[in-house]
């Protein structure tokens, strides 16, 4: 019974999910811009090596799309095939990009 409880339990939690990272392009693969998005802290960090501007801001999860802004742009990331769009929807300002997730090297710490 004991063990049955504790396999229910185990079953029914969420797991914890760690940050993800992505390399996400609009045109000029020459300047990916680097997004860092945690689900459970509903946060977004976006990161432009070439100029070293960075903002983490707050974040909107859905089953399909995580949606979040820096100083500038809004951003909208489909979490079904990792397609981003940059800007306003219909604005002559919109890009639209394609992102990967990045394989995190294995870390001592």
């Amino acid at each position: 019974m004991k063990r049955l409880l504790w396999l229910a339990m185990v079953v029914s939690t969420p797991a914890s999910a760690a940050p993800i990272y992505l390399t996400c392009v609009f045109g000029n693969p020459d300047y990916p811009i680097e997004i860092t998005v945690d689900e459970e802290g509903a946060w977004a960090t976006v990161y432009l090596r070439h100029s070293g501007y960075r903002k983490t801001s707050r974040a909107t999860f859905t089953a399909d799309t995580v949606m979040f802004s820096d100083d500038v742009e809004p951003y909208e990331l489909s979490r079904i095939d990792l397609k981003i769009i940059r800007g306003e929807r219909g604005s002559r300002r919109m890009m639209a990009g394609l992102c990967a997730i990045k394989e995190t090297p294995k870390r001592a710490f």
